[in-house]
């Protein structure tokens, strides 16, 4: 006959900020808010999770030698950061999904670019680079070509720099008050002969608009692009010195030929020192990230990207998946047991972005792992090279020390000198309810603990098999899971700047995850990051 000790264990892990002092601490490092065992996101930080575990009740029932368990995984989320990211791939969803998470960017982020774009735009024509070389046919017998040289006087206090979401067009940064001298040589092919000179231009209160989309480009990324620019010019003037007196009598001409091309004076410099910094920085994601072994979540758009009044917002499928083999063949699998619940947004944050989860992100995440077996253990002593949880194993062991033996004396007695094998197999996929305050992740799993000597074990007591299990719970279980989801979720980089603040709130059916930003020496004075989940304890975290 062959013996057996059947347990089964329910493991539910909450997140939120409760600290329990009688059980043991592990710290584990987010990569992506996140890009982490929970979420992800960007800018250079870490975001540590704290998982605590502590026996809550045994409840003896069912067969003769079974028991059963429950064990709370405690996870108290510290404010903090995270990094995210890569793997492109263009992912669809079918019609009617509900999003897996929502994220946005608010006016307060938008002036953070502006101001950057502002500072770079003072650089650039404060080095003295205004660039352009106009050409064109203002008669049949009259030729102009006007080049700049470089900018002679630029008024940086005057100038302001803007970025404004325009609802449903997309977003504009304005340049204000430009007042500038550049600089210029001409050409003038007249029938009466070539004439060439060099002579300050000036740009006095103009005005440089540029409209900008965001959308998914050619190789799967979300990217951000011009759409149009445009220059209003208020006071042009070309000022010729007393050696060009000879081409006066040309400067209204002249003077028409500037103001109509007056884009494409301006234009070529604004967009090459700008649109390339709001490509890289501002929603520059992949539509899929890599997570950790075969494991992927999926950033695909249910939707164009969404531009109201004072956000930008996108709706992403938020699905994690696995990558299926068929001989060379990779197969993207998105198959699931469950669709997304519908989202309840909620009103944007006092952040600059916003990241807003529901349950279907992680829940998809850990359907996949324990699709993979990722949730199955065997404790043994070959499974584990760990001298002391063989020595927990052993059926008996010499004076004082604890192990299988002594916590089941029917074991030692038995059979001396024998091991205990236990393997553990989920019965269903993990589960994940968000709640004000905090979230929870149940996990069902049948443990089955054997002797390498085949008989039925009597005489095991409740107390000795709680003490057996909660310890190595901790010495096992608690490791394994921290090291599989240390990696967590990766949230898009939609914001790519050094995060300098952020907080977590646990709310109903949702997960806000909201930052706040910085660049240069605003990112060297003393921040606090807090992490608030309505409950009584919280963490800060003060970066200098």
């Amino acid at each position: 006959m062959s013996g057996y000790v059947l347990l089964k264990i329910t493991l539910t892990m909450t997140i939120g900020a409760v600290v329990i002092l009688e059980c043991r601490i592990i710290e584990i490092r987010f990569h992506g808010f996140v890009g982490y065992p929970v979420w992800l996101w960007r800018s250079g930080g870490q975001l540590p999770i704290l998982m605590i575990c502590t026996l809550l009740d045994f409840v003896p029932g069912g067969l003769e030698n079974q028991r059963t368990m429950r064990i709370r995984l405690l996870l108290a989320v510290l404010a903090g950061f995270v990094e995210s990211q890569n793997l492109a791939n263009g992912l669809f969803a079918e019609t009617g999904s509900n999003a897996g998470f929502v994220s946005r960017i608010n006016q307060k982020g938008f002036d953070l670019m502006a101001n950057y774009l502002g500072e770079r735009v003072k650089r650039f024509l404060g080095a003295g680079e205004l660039i352009f070389n106009i050409s064109a046919a203002v008669s049949p017998e009259m030729r102009i070509t006007l080049t700049s040289i470089r900018v002679t006087d630029f008024d940086a206090v005057s100038f302001a720099s803007k970025m404004i979401v325009i609802s449903g067009k997309g977003i504009a940064w304005r340049g204000s008050n430009l007042n500038v001298t550049v600089l210029t040589s001409f050409h003038l092919n007249t029938p009466s002969g070539e004439l060439t000179g060099s002579s300050p231009l000036s740009f006095d209160r103009t005005n440089v608009e540029l409209l900008l989309w965001t959308g998914v480009n050619a190789d799967g990324h979300l990217k951000t692009d011009l759409v149009t620019c445009k220059v209003a010019a208020n006071n042009v003037e070309l000022t010729l010195a007393a050696a060009d007196k000879s081409i006066a009598n040309y400067l209204p001409v002249i003077m028409h030929f500037i103001k109509e091309r007056i884009e494409q004076a301006i234009c070529p410099s604004f967009h090459a020192e700008l649109v390339p910094v709001v490509s890289n920085r501002l929603m520059n994601t992949p539509m899929s990230a890599a997570l950790f072994e075969h494991f992927f979540v999926n950033y695909g758009l249910l939707s164009p990207v969404e531009y109201t009044d004072t956000r930008v917002a996108m709706r992403h499928r938020g699905n994690a998946f696995g990558i299926l083999r068929q001989g060379r063949t990779r197969l993207n699998d998105f198959r699931l047991p469950f669709r997304a619940p519908p989202l309840n947004e909620g009103p944007s944050s006092d952040k600059m972005v916003d990241f807003i989860l529901s349950n279907y992100t992680m829940t998809s995440l850990l359907f996949w792992m324990d699709q993979y077996r990722k949730f199955d253990y065997e404790i043994s002593r070959t499974a584990q090279n760990n001298t002391a949880i063989a020595g927990y194993l052993k059926t008996d062991c010499p004076g004082d020390d604890i192990c299988a033996g002594t916590l089941f004396p029917a074991l030692g007695q038995r059979f001396p000198g024998g091991e205990v094998i236990i393997k553990s197999h989920t019965i269903s996929y993990p589960r994940m309810t968000i709640n004000d305050g905090n979230a929870t992740i149940y996990i069902d799993s049948r443990v089955d603990a054997f002797v390498q000597v085949a008989s039925l074990v009597d005489g095991i007591d409740e107390g000795s098999l709680e003490f057996l299990v909660n310890a190595l719970t901790e010495l096992i279980l608690n490791e394994d899971m921290a090291k599989k989801l240390k990696g967590g979720i990766h949230l898009p980089i939609i914001f790519d700047f050094e995060q300098s603040s952020s907080e977590v709130v646990f709310e109903k059916d949702r997960i806000r995850i909201s930052a706040d930003y910085c660049y240069g020496d605003s990112c060297r004075t003393a921040t606090v990051a807090e992490s608030k989940d309505n409950a009584i304890d919280y963490y800060d975290v003060v970066q200098g």
